[in-house]
């Protein structure tokens, strides 16, 4: 069927006299060729409550041969159009009732030129853009968890070497303390004695007081048996120098304990590396002191005094 221009804006200005219906397309930029095109209808209280919606070719200037009816029309409605061709196109609505009497009816409502693209193209753009959004974020997906594992390969290889380290790589720092100093404290502060003993017995260690307590026990049988004697071994006093080891042990393990807490708050690799070494020389330390402990020079036996110590007694 074929309506002319005129034909079709006559009878509209005739029909918008008595109708206030409207038709309108929520995107009109964006209609495509076989997609769903959502069209608006708002009702008015004098539109009909049935109606139908042509659509209507403006190049060609005939109308399609679908029909979409809309029944119960007593509200703002939408309805999904398809566009089988790219055109211009007008969506005029009709009265139900007027399809039955009259083979031109007149429209009671148009929506405004809307211009239909070609699908292919845009789906075709989309697909495209889609593609580059993936590529993107496959991108950075990618160089994120690339930067992870190198990190994680880093942060490996430095723990590991850092394991492996021997403990005297860790005291170099420590290495270059005088030891003059400390045999020149220790000299001053406990100046050599004359010992009588060590001039008969030289450097041998002082005598274990025994204290002889006899015992006997006899059998059931009347036997007596064979005497025996048992040692006790009273302490006895420490000597300045045990109680001067004694003093540095308790420095050095309240130290320790300090130096172990640090550990465990946040802290760089650096700080962390050297804070382990020192938990480490203290730790040497206090076993050295406590091997000393019952040294000849720390019983006033000798007045030479061990290598060893010296370490220990050096902050």
């Amino acid at each position: 069927m074929s309506i002319g221009p005129f034909h079709a804006i006559s009878f509209l200005s005739l029909a918008s006299v008595s109708f206030a219906l409207q038709i309108h397309v929520a995107d009109e930029k964006h209609i495509f060729q076989g997609q769903n095109t959502t069209v608006i209808l708002t009702h008015d209280d004098g539109d009909p409550t049935d109606v139908f919606l042509k659509k209507i070719r403006l190049k060609h200037n005939n109308t399609s041969n679908d029909v979409l009816r809309v029944t119960n029309f007593t509200a703002d409605t939408q309805v999904n159009i398809i566009f089988n061709h790219t055109d211009t196109y007008h969506i005029f609505a009709y009265r139900n009732t007027s399809m039955d009497h009259d083979n031109s009816p007149a429209p009671i409502a148009q929506s405004s030129v809307l211009d239909v693209q070609d699908g292919d193209n845009h789906k075709g753009d989309r697909s495209h853009h889609g593609s580059d959004e993936g590529l993107i974020v496959g991108a950075v997906l990618g160089s994120v968890a690339l930067v992870v594992i190198v990190l994680l390969t880093v942060y490996l290889i430095f723990f590991r070497s850092r394991r492996r380290r021997s403990f005297q790589d860790r005291l170099v720092r420590h290495s270059d303390t005088p030891a003059s100093s400390f045999v020149q404290y220790l000299y001053a502060k406990y100046p050599p004695r004359r010992n009588l003993s060590s001039r008969n017995h030289g450097d041998s260690p002082p005598p274990v007081y025994i204290t002889p307590s006899p015992t006997s026990a006899r059998t059931s049988f009347g036997h007596s048996m064979a005497t025996k004697s048992t040692a006790s071994f009273w302490p006895k006093p420490l000597t300045d120098r045990q109680m001067e080891i004694q003093d540095r042990l308790h420095s050095l393990q309240e130290q320790l304990l300090k130096l172990e807490g640090v550990s465990w708050q946040g802290q760089g690799d650096i700080e962390a590396a050297e804070n382990e070494a020192e938990i480490l020389d203290t730790k040497a330390k206090i076993g050295t002191l406590k091997d000393f402990m019952e040294s000849p020079w720390a019983l006033n036996v000798t007045n030479v005094v061990p290598s060893e110590l010296v370490h220990c007694f050096t902050s």
